[in-house]
């Protein structure tokens, strides 16, 4: 016979209260858990309007990865030509991703040898990367450039000496 708050109970009613209390804690962890897990979604799911754009992160028509660059937004591009300069972007995007991969990876392994690094091979590596990259921004621009009018490369050359 124990007593519990002036109350005597026998230990057969003992072990109930206590059983009771353990599946009360029990299930309030529980809830807890599913409950905060259920409100703890880091990034609630956006409205396709609401998706961030990329660089650019304008909001606006033919800016970001939806449309055009925004340097092209006011040339008034023909449908052809905005096929082309898509069709020359995914091009681009697909070829710069392969050769920055191998050539980052390249870089990495012949400047690290079983002696340690070599800081000038890795530094005359990614010199000749980074000047690679470059002759190929400068190819994909002379293509663009290539699809455009001459009165809207003039427009274009308008706009940019306007930005600066």
């Amino acid at each position: 016979m124990f007593v519990f708050y002036n109350c005597t109970i026998n230990k057969q009613q003992k072990e109930f209260i206590m059983k009771s209390i353990k599946i009360l804690a029990i299930a309030s962890v529980i809830a807890t858990l599913g409950l905060s897990s259920l409100f703890a979604e880091e990034n609630p799911p956006m409205n396709p309007q609401d998706k961030p754009m990329g660089m650019y992160k304008h909001h606006g028509k033919k800016m970001g990865h939806r449309g055009e660059m925004p340097m092209f937004a006011n040339l008034n591009l023909t449908d052809a030509q905005k096929k082309s300069l898509q069709d020359l972007r995914q091009g681009a995007k697909g070829d710069r991703k392969n050769s920055m991969m191998k050539r980052h990876g390249d870089v990495m392994a012949n400047s690290i040898t079983a002696n340690g690094f070599d800081k000038a091979k890795f530094i005359q590596n990614s010199t000749k990367e980074f000047n690679s990259m470059i002759v190929q921004r400068a190819d994909h621009m002379e293509k663009v450039f290539a699809i455009l009018t001459p009165a809207q490369k003039a427009q274009l050359a308008k706009n940019l000496q306007e930005k600066k």
